[in-house]
């Protein structure tokens, strides 16, 4: 989970940035800032090149390397895209498309992946859960307003990106890559149980026992249509992130 308090980051040769910053404000700043640094930073091959452990992914990311990033949110989105339409339902699909809640999940965050402590050594987890509670956050903000007559739709950015917003760039292209289509049919071609396992257990991170409870199924049952659901997705998705998946 993140530190309390804020840890001034480094991109590369780029400005300090802070984790610190709340609200509309706050957030503006951390875009402001991440994309600028973002932007300074240079473009490498070695962030593309195949590593064991997705957490160097995230360290990369930390220091500014945008392929880095963009291997994050091109991996990690279709898992969350998967737990946004299941968060999301019928009752409220039509307020937003879920890659903009998405988006604006990674946005949130992406301030603060210096923040991140690893679990058993590893921070894809970690991220994870963190993007997945800003989504359910959001979903249920949106259902409190729904109820109460007054639903806000989730504004979709049409902005043309420039220099500045760099940052911002490489993550709306991330999450809306080709590569999320085919990941997102194969999750749905899952047992429908099976899917709930997956969003429960390897997305939101949640205990064995809790989703278990959740599903109306025993622990054993959850650990074996956890394994079933991450064999098949191994075509899909890089085996370092199953592997991380699997350890969580």
């Amino acid at each position: 989970m993140p530190h309390r308090g804020p840890r001034p980051l480094r991109y590369n040769n780029g400005p300090r940035i802070s984790a610190a910053g709340s609200g509309a404000g706050g957030e503006a700043r951390r875009r402001t800032c991440y994309a600028a640094a973002v932007a300074s930073a240079p473009s490498t091959r070695r962030a593309m090149e195949p590593r064991h452990d997705t957490s160097l992914y995230v360290r990369a990311a930390v220091e500014g390397d945008r392929e880095s990033l963009g291997w994050l949110v091109t991996h990690l989105s279709p898992l969350l895209l998967a737990q946004t339409r299941r968060r999301f339902g019928r009752d409220l699909a039509w307020l937003c498309e879920p890659e903009d809640l998405v988006q604006q999940a990674w946005l949130t965050v992406i301030g603060r992946l210096g923040d991140l402590e690893p679990r058993n050594g590893r921070l894809t987890p970690v991220l994870l859960r963190f993007l997945s509670t800003s989504i359910v956050h959001r979903v249920a903000n949106t259902a409190r307003e729904l109820a109460r007559g007054r639903p806000a739709p989730i504004e979709h950015s049409t902005s043309v990106p420039g220099p500045a917003d760099d940052g911002t760039a490489v993550i709306a292209a991330a999450v809306r890559s080709e590569q999320r289509r085919q990941v997102l049919a194969a999750i749905d071609a899952l047992d429908p149980v099976d899917r709930d396992v997956l969003i429960l257990r390897g997305v939101e991170q949640r205990p064995l026992r809790e989703t278990g409870e959740l599903l109306g199924i025993t622990g054993d049952a959850v650990a074996m249509r956890y394994g079933r659901a991450l064999r098949r997705l191994r075509s899909h998705l890089p085996a370092a992130l199953l592997d991380d998946l699997a350890a969580s």
